[in-house]
């Protein structure tokens, strides 16, 4: 049998840019499959850069084992900038949504425990997520909703890179809708903080300025929006990007792959938010935001459905970004980046997932999002790319 001499890492990919104009730029980036569980695709849920210099991918394992749809949680590390990656460790079941690192070698996620019977909670790792020993409740909301959220928080730190506030925002359903059909209904939308580390939370507001309302047909529905990131700017604002109710003119489908993403922005602290602005149309979402060291922030999406103009441009999927120059007030969608692009495949083609939508147009077929910022100025960004598990682009800003 002939010795594998092929070395499964970065390999030549482009990312396109709009040029303003209805054309693109074209630029060099690096691209990769997201490595198996044995025989098992992984669809990646978190990814975080440590201060020892490694990156951390968590994803799940559809192995048939535990009580979660998604199977097992297994953990990877790469100590060569996501050139390679150790072998995964199964460290719990179920999706590693909410991977923060909260510095000094300590992270937190949510999830199930590290047996079957585990109970879903709120779990941290001291040992740069080698092990997960400490368990606390997961989050609830004052009216005792518990919560999780995709996305990625807001962490200020100190002088030694540890965590003093956290910041994150989600949202969920409300109280009176458990026989409407989903998407007719508002969502709640709130942010909250900690002040020891991720483990409890307080501060709740729902934002008024998150809530807004769409017509369609002559009938106009309250909208909100529900998960999304946080990040401080280098001027000190706190900006949103949130993941926005479905549409006036989709409700009807009761499918959330028609949800967007909008951003609002924050002067003091969290306690006012300016409206809510959608940036990137329906069928974009699970947003990331970063800032970088030039003090631009990089909205990182997946796009489920490429629409356009409130009408459905073409049946590609994959993964796009924004840039803004200016805090977060604006956000150029000519001039978006297309990181990863590919024809929208039917599920016979995808293999067994739980979600699956038969033969509709718009059945998720890619989801889910994490992105980090490297210290060379460059970023990966890691999507669920369902045909494959998933991909890992790395790639700069122009």
């Amino acid at each position: 049998m002939p010795q594998e001499t092929e070395r499964f890492s970065w390999k030549e990919h482009h990312v396109l840019q709009g040029d303003g104009r209805g054309g693109f730029v074209v630029h060099p980036a690096e691209y990769q499959f997201v490595p198996r569980f044995g025989e098992f695709k992984v669809l990646p849920f978190g990814l975080t850069a440590m201060d020892n210099g490694e990156i951390l991918l968590m994803g799940a394992a559809r192995t048939g084992k535990g009580p979660s749809a998604y199977g097992e949680m297994v953990a990877a590390i790469s100590a060569d900038g996501g050139a390679t990656w150790s072998a995964y460790e199964t460290v719990g079941y179920g999706a590693a949504v909410r991977l923060t690192y909260l510095g000094g070698g300590t992270l937190s996620r949510h999830g199930d425990g590290p047996t079957a019977a585990a109970a879903p909670g709120l779990y941290f790792s001291h040992d740069y997520g080698r092990t997960w020993p400490e368990k606390v409740p997961l989050p609830q909301t004052p009216s005792g909703k518990i919560w999780s959220s995709e996305g990625n928080g807001l962490v200020d730190r100190d002088a030694r890179g540890r965590a003093t506030l956290v910041g994150w925002t989600s949202g969920h359903r409300p109280d009176d809708v458990d026989d409407k059909p989903w998407g007719s209904w508002p969502s709640c939308a709130f942010v909250c903080w900690s002040h020891d580390g991720g483990r409890t939370f307080e501060d709740y507001s729902y934002p008024e300025a998150w809530k807004w309302t769409d017509t369609f047909a002559g009938q106009t529905w309250e909208r909100s929006c529900s998960d999304g990131a946080l990040v401080r700017a280098a001027n000190g604002w706190i900006v949103a990007a949130k993941r926005m109710d479905v549409p006036a003119r989709y409700i009807d489908y009761h499918y959330d792959s028609f949800t967007g993403t909008g951003v609002s922005i924050s002067r003091d602290e969290g306690k006012t938010w300016s409206p809510i602005r959608h940036v990137l149309e329906a069928g974009r979402h699970h947003a990331n935001l970063h800032c970088l060291a030039n003090g631009d922030l990089v909205l990182s999406a997946v796009r489920r459905l490429d629409i356009r103009g409130d009408r459905l441009a073409s049946y590609r999927l994959g993964c796009d970004a924004l840039v803004s120059h200016d805090h977060g007030l604006s956000w150029n969608a000519d001039r978006m980046y297309i990181l990863d692009d590919w024809p929208h495949l039917h599920h016979r083609d995808l293999g067994a997932v739980t979600w699956e939508t038969g033969d509709m147009w718009y059945g998720c077929a890619s989801g889910h999002l994490a992105s980090v910022c490297l210290e060379d100025g460059s970023l990966i960004t890691t999507y669920g790319h369902y045909a494959y598990g998933g991909a890992l682009i790395k790639w700069r800003p122009a």
